[in-house]
């Protein structure tokens, strides 16, 4: 494969790349922990955009445990979607031999 073909190659996937990226930082992602107790919406660019808690879960005397449920839930969400675009990133990347 001539180093010409490669170069367009990757300036293609490059193009893709941008593409699809854009896509998933639109994209809104929810999240539901410990069975929809808390539910979380982030953007693929991993803005939070919303939280919803089971008013079950407001109490002042559970403040503690509640922030601590926010915090996991938080963090997971992220780590799914922080996933999601490394999946997507794969994807698009194309495979040329020898290369990597």
């Amino acid at each position: 494969m001539s180093f010409k073909k490669i170069a367009e190659m990757m300036r293609q996937a490059e193009r893709e790349t941008k593409k699809k990226t854009l896509a998933f930082e639109q994209q809104a992602f929810e999240y539901n922990y410990k069975n929809g107790a808390i539910k979380i919406t982030i953007l693929g660019d991993l803005t939070l955009k919303s939280i919803n808690i089971d008013p079950v879960l407001i109490d002042a005397s559970d403040k503690v445990i509640l922030e601590e449920m926010i915090i996991e839930a938080t963090n997971e969400a992220v780590s799914d979607v922080k996933t999601k675009y490394d999946n997507l990133v794969e994807k698009t990347m194309p495979k040329v031999p020898g290369l990597f």
